[in-house]
């Protein structure tokens, strides 16, 4: 017995390095890549006929065609049947003068309600109002019934709310209507066979069930306002504070093109909160961040952040309810917390992914996240610290038999994505 115990002393312990870096390259990657295209036929095949149609007989509501790639896919759902997509509609508040020339000209303007100093205005980070020139603008139906002012600056004359509840409202009605007309032309029997769609609403979205070659694909639309260069005023001093200015990983370059951007969604406001709050949404930023960081391929941040969203979605129910969405938080903080590339070297690919888990745990232990661009806005507030815990504990479990047995270690199962039962027709 002593003989053997000193020969399994003898024998070298597996590099968790080598192992993480084979499994990204060798699963991850083709998995990653195999989900994209699955999204991409049913965009193609599904969505995106839906939204088209919705343009021809409401002009408000014209949107491009969605791609699998684009950074406006997969906001918070990103399984192989379930996802949802933020709708870029980008004629709600244009001009509705033909003859205008001015393509530059803003006809919306965001308040964020942190900002607002009307004592009775909730301040709630995160959320804020969408005031438009209702004589500019094709908004005659969207607009809220309440506009008592949020700042002591009243609003100008012809100003008003737009109103999420009322933009998600007529969405789902043009959505239920492009379908109803795409079944009864039949434009779906062409192959691959779409056999039902179904729509409804679910919280702030419209969703949609769709049959496609006998799989049932749940699809969440999220009707989006886009704002260019135009971050709120609260935000604009967002990044590392003045006197660490240039953070070697956020440089002024690239913080500049990461606060280009900002989407306005109705999103899930909290208890008894001003009906009229439209939800802010910098998905385009996180994507944009992470995606020059991965770029960068003398370091591993890819790496490492693609085996711990693999690893969740392998261990869904250990890490509920942490989501990919979270996960790339807590990446994007942990970038910031070590800037310089030599903590990103491909031979500390183990130890970064440690690390990286072991601030995702710190969170549910702590039951905080702050939000990357909001630090106000805590994304685990809603949730009880008492079940933050408990996923603390399994987390800590998952990382310990990672660390003790790393050759043992099971992620994702090394196939391809394997079709579920197919339903009855």
């Amino acid at each position: 017995m002593a003989a053997n115990e000193e020969n399994d002393k003898d024998i070298p312990r597996p590099s968790l390095s080598k192992i993480l870096l084979e499994y990204v390259n060798d699963t991850v990657s083709s998995r990653s890549q195999a989900l994209k295209d699955l999204h991409q036929r049913v965009l193609v095949r599904v969505v995106n006929p839906i939204l088209s149609r919705i343009g021809h007989f409401d002009d408000r509501f014209q949107a491009g065609e969605l791609d699998a790639g684009s950074c406006y896919v997969g906001l918070q759902h990103t399984k192989p049947y379930e996802f949802d997509c933020v709708v870029i509609l980008h004629s709600l508040t244009s001009n509705k003068s033909l003859q205008t020339t001015d393509e530059g000209t803003c006809n919306s303007v965001f308040l964020d309600s942190s900002a607002c100093d009307n004592p009775y205005v909730s301040k709630l980070p995160g959320y804020g109002f969408l005031v438009v020139d209702e004589n500019k603008t094709l908004v005659h139906n969207l607009t809220s019934e309440q506009n008592d002012p949020v700042n002591s600056e009243q609003l100008v004359e012809n100003e008003c709310f737009l109103c999420p509840k009322k933009v998600t409202s007529v969405f789902f009605k043009a959505v239920q209507r492009a379908v109803k007309e795409l079944q009864d032309e039949q434009w779906w029997e062409e192959e691959p066979s779409v056999f039902e769609v179904n729509v409804f609403r679910q919280g702030p979205a419209v969703t949609l069930t769709a049959y496609l070659t006998g799989e049932i694909f749940t699809i969440h639309l999220l009707p989006g306002v886009p704002f260019t260069s135009n971050w709120p005023e609260t935000l604009r001093k967002w990044g590392p504070p003045s006197a660490v200015r240039p953070n070697p990983w956020l440089v002024s370059p690239l913080m500049r093109e990461v606060m280009e951007d900002f989407i306005a969604f109705p999103g899930q406001t909290p208890d008894q909160g001003d009906k009229r709050l439209w939800a802010m949404c910098f998905y385009y930023s996180e994507k944009k961040l992470c995606q020059i960081t991965e770029e960068n391929t003398s370091t591993i941040h890819r790496e490492v952040k693609l085996a711990l969203e693999a690893l969740c979605a392998e261990n869904e129910e250990a890490f509920h309810p942490i989501t990919p969405r979270l996960l790339r938080m807590v990446f994007l903080h942990q970038c910031m917390q070590f800037p310089h590339e030599q903590d990103w070297m491909p031979k500390k690919l183990g130890r970064a992914f440690v690390d990286l888990f072991l601030a995702v745990i710190t969170c549910t232990r702590s039951g905080s996240l702050p939000h990357f661009f909001i630090p106000q806005l805590d994304m685990l507030g809603h949730l009880r610290k008492g079940d933050l815990k408990r996923v603390s504990r399994h987390l800590k479990a998952i990382l310990n038999n990672i660390v003790e047995n790393p050759s043992k270690t099971k992620f994702l199962p090394r196939k391809k994505l394997t079709r579920r039962k197919k339903v009855a027709l």
